[in-house]
């Protein structure tokens, strides 16, 4: 919540989304 005014995302779901995307990538195991 603290970033969403930097984040593109529309929601707190999908900017929830995209940093799990981004943790996905960086090899951490994300649990939805």
């Amino acid at each position: 919540k603290t970033k969403m005014p930097d984040m593109t995302a529309g929601s707190l779901q999908a900017a929830m989304n995209s940093i799990a995307g981004t943790a996905r990538s960086m090899g951490v195991d994300v649990e939805s």
